[in-house]
């Protein structure tokens, strides 16, 4: 702290010079002045150097006693304010272009209590250390005045270049995979930075290709002047569709809840619509049938992304939960029995309640026949029968089977009425008409003797022998003998055909067998057979079985003779 104004001397500063002033108490030829190190010749002196420099000082009266001894301190500042602008700092001295628009950052140095004015266009602003400028200002004045009353002052012309660039993307989201910027601007200080997603990935001119999904950024760059930086073009770019993975089209017989996936990063919209009821694709849909019912679902999804690209798909999903079931016609008549007896085959038909794959397999007499039924009705010869099992599938349900035997019978002619023989009833057409004919003659039960399957009277050693009778409500089966021995009914089987079928071994050299069968009338009907037997094989037994008895017999006799 500097001590207080000596009341006997007075300084009096004059553009760096000092005049020392004394009161007249003091005796100012015998006072000493010594100021930075050397005595002063008289009262004036000027400050030599900036900043702080001293006068000593020794004062006293007219008798030479000493009044005050004492030092003063002088301050000399004649630096003017340093008035520093820039952007982004990038330092502007007196002239600076502008595209569109900036914020200069202001600041003042080597200043103290300094007064600063400010002007943009001839019009004062309150100062501040920031200061928003456009390309519609010209000028910027900065004026500074220290507390030494040193002053500076800047002025800084703005420059106004405008730059406006386009290129051939117009929209926020694309799906052009090139990019070229107009050629109108001079390119030879400009260069433009391409950034994905926010990373920079290149440096480019007028233009560039690309071909990954994201957000790209275009940046504008003055390599003159870092901070002339301008965002040209931004948008997402995409080259992938989106996708929507539906179940494929499905029949069923189970109730079913829809299942799917959408793939669209950039999703906007999208809709669902069965049977032509539209849905949010957040709602749940199923696909239900009551039961013995069938319903066809028909769906439609759409779903766009931001980029105006669509997906469409469409399913078909039917739930068919019918019982497999089906009718059978023979000659234009609904068959409900197992058994059906005809002379002539008109037509047949099979009706089915629901789609499904038929099978049909036949045999006459026990042999498989491969024709349609319908052929194979017209081959089948009188007294012959038919097997035919027809099996329906369709993948939902249990296979169903029937089996149908048809008999075919002799021909008929028309009788009256009033005849009361046994008759068998067949329905034929006359004239486009179904007319009902009797057969004049009794229907006799029949019985078959098969070797092997096949009809003969020779039989092979353990052939396979069978007796079949054909089952009927009108035919009885009386009685059967094999060689004298009557067989039991309760050895008799019912094979696949609804035969009555007895089977056994030939062994013995010749069966006779004697069949007795009886119609509905009482009336009999006899079959007599003889199967011969063929001894050839079994002597390929016999023989070695003698030659081994005859080696045992003899070696016991050479026992015995020893």
């Amino acid at each position: 702290m500097l001590p207080p104004i000596n009341p006997f001397i007075t300084f009096i500063n004059d553009n760096q010079t000092i005049t020392i002033q004394c009161n007249p108490i003091v005796d100012c030829s015998q006072s000493t002045f010594i100021y930075e190190q050397e005595e002063l010749d008289s009262l004036s002196f000027t400050l030599q150097n900036e900043g702080s420099t001293y006068l000593v000082y020794c004062l006293k009266d007219k008798d030479g006693n000493i009044l005050e001894e004492n030092q003063k301190e002088f301050f000399l500042d004649t630096t003017a304010p340093e008035i520093k602008v820039s952007i982004d700092d990038f330092y502007i001295d007196s002239e600076f272009v502008l595209w569109d628009e900036c914020t200069l950052q202001i600041d003042i140095e080597d200043a103290s209590k300094a007064e600063t004015k400010l002007y943009v266009d001839g019009q004062s602003v309150d100062f501040q250390n920031e200061l928003f400028v456009t390309k519609e200002n010209k000028e910027i004045c900065i004026e500074c005045c220290d507390e030494y009353n040193n002053k500076s002052k800047k002025i800084l012309k703005i420059d106004s270049q405008p730059i406006s660039i386009t290129s051939n993307i117009q929209t926020e989201y694309t799906t052009q995979s090139e990019i070229v910027f107009d050629s109108s601007i001079e390119w030879d200080f400009l260069e433009i930075e391409e950034y994905l997603d926010g990373e920079k990935i290149d440096t480019i001119k007028q233009g560039t290709t690309f071909d990954k999904t994201g957000f790209y950024q275009f940046i504008l760059r003055d390599t003159r002047y870092p901070y002339l930086v301008k965002e040209v073009q931004s948008f997402t770019f995409t080259n992938q569709l989106p996708s929507v993975v539906l179940p494929d089209s499905y029949v069923t017989n189970q109730n079913q809840i829809l299942q799917y996936e959408i793939n669209c990063p950039y999703f906007k919209s999208g809709n669902l619509m069965v049977n032509g009821q539209y849905y949010s694709l957040e709602d749940t849909i199923s696909f239900e049938a009551n039961d013995d019912e069938k319903r066809i679902y028909q769906l439609q999804i759409t779903v766009q992304d931001l980029f105006d690209q669509t997906v469409f798909e469409q399913r078909e999903y039917v739930i068919d939960r019918r019982h497999l079931n089906f009718d059978f016609f023979f000659n234009n008549t609904s068959v409900e029995k197992e058994q059906i007896y005809f002379t002539t085959c008109i037509n047949y038909d099979i009706q089915l309640n629901k789609e499904a794959e038929v099978t049909v397999k036949q045999w006459i007499e026990n042999q498989p026949i491969y024709t349609d039924l319908y052929t194979s009705l017209q081959l089948l010869k009188p007294n012959q029968t038919l097997v035919c099992q027809i099996c329906l599938e369709d993948g939902l349900n249990e296979p169903v089977n029937r089996q149908y035997i048809f008999y075919k019978l002799n021909e008929v002619i028309e009788v009256s009425e009033t005849e009361s023989k046994p008759l068998k009833r067949i329905w034929s057409v006359k004239e486009d008409k179904v007319l009902l004919k009797e057969e004049k003659e009794e229907i006799m039960p029949v019985c078959k003797i098969l070797v092997n399957g096949q009809e003969t009277d020779k039989a092979s050693f353990f052939d396979t022998i069978q007796i079949v009778f054909l089952k009927d409500p009108s035919n009885y089966l009386k009685m059967v003998k094999i060689n004298g021995k009557e067989i039991s009914m309760d050895k008799f089987k019912t094979n696949s055909l609804s035969q009555f079928v007895y089977e056994f071994k030939a062994i013995q050299p010749s069966y006779k067998i004697n069949v007795i069968m009886e119609n509905s009338m009482k009336k009999e009907n006899q079959k007599d057979s003889e199967i011969k037997v063929s001894q050839k094989w079994l002597m390929i037994f016999i023989i070695p079985i003698l030659f081994l008895i005859k080696k045992l017999y003899e070696k016991n006799s050479n026992i015995s003779s020893e």
